[in-house]
């Protein structure tokens, strides 16, 4: 009978200390992949890609990703973040790592897509109502003039606010708008959008027309009627296109 509990004590014994070396082992590798990790695969170049609106080294400073730096540690989310918050323009991040010691920023940026002017300011905005810089001169490139449309005072890096709900619903549809123009490399041909009529808007397109469309439209749609109907006039032809009917014909005024 003693020679039994012996016998089973000591395959207890076997067992636990089989256990201990098996999560001895463990721990050591553990041990010895985050001193790898720590010593091996240090940034040791960090370059910039894609950005014309900001300096490389200006891109580097913000992005804070140094020389030494561990290449595992790199919190891609939080430089991203930071990017966004300090430079409006970049509204894309991507960073890819090449081991063993780079790292590769491509900045995708936002283009220009019209002006606001606010109390005797001008502040650019991109296709999402995105404010993305303050001017006092306005580029040539730069045609598309916002008006008519009431905002609280335009912040450098945030979308435009509107006080009243009325106000968020017209930013909306010109964000719908001003979108569909940049996704059909139209923008250049806007001069103007007005946003102060109570059930449509009023743009000026192409030096040549009054475009009106009635807000909460299917702005793709119309601009692809608008761009039919400009293909069937003569060139010299001006006048105002309708697109608020109730029969949804669009129509030609001259």
């Amino acid at each position: 009978m003693g020679k039994k509990r012996r016998s089973g004590l000591h395959k207890r014994r076997g067992r636990l200390s089989t256990a201990l070396a098996k999560l001895g082992l463990v721990a050591l590798i553990v041990i010895l992949l985050v001193l790898a990790l720590t010593i091996f695969f240090k940034v040791d170049s960090v370059r910039v890609e894609g950005s014309s609106q900001y300096e490389a080294q200006e891109i580097l400073d913000v992005a804070a990703i140094k020389n030494g730096d561990n290449m595992f540690f790199i919190n891609k989310s939080e430089v991203s973040a930071r990017l966004f918050r300090e430079l409006p323009y970049v509204c894309n991040v991507t960073i890819t790592r090449h081991f063993p010691s780079s790292v590769t920023l491509h900045i995708e940026e936002s283009a220009s897509a019209a002006v606001l002017r606010y109390q005797g300011t001008a502040y650019i905005l991109n296709a999402k109502a995105k404010v993305m810089e303050e001017l006092t001169d306005i580029p040539d490139t730069l045609s598309a003039e916002i008006i008519g449309l009431k905002t609280e005072l335009p912040e450098i890096g945030k979308v435009l606010q509107g006080t009243l709900q009325e106000d968020k619903d017209r930013i909306e549809e010109l964000s719908a708008l001003l979108t569909v123009l940049e996704q059909r490399s139209l923008l250049r041909q806007v001069q103007s959008i007005r946003l102060d009529f109570s059930d449509h808007l009023l743009m000026e397109y192409g030096n040549r027309f009054h475009v009106l469309i009635p807000y909460g439209a299917d702005y793709d749609y119309k601009i692809r009627s608008l761009l039919a109907v400009e293909e069937r006039l003569e060139i010299n032809e001006t006048g105002t296109i309708d697109m608020t009917r109730a029969d949804g014909e669009v129509h030609f005024l001259p």
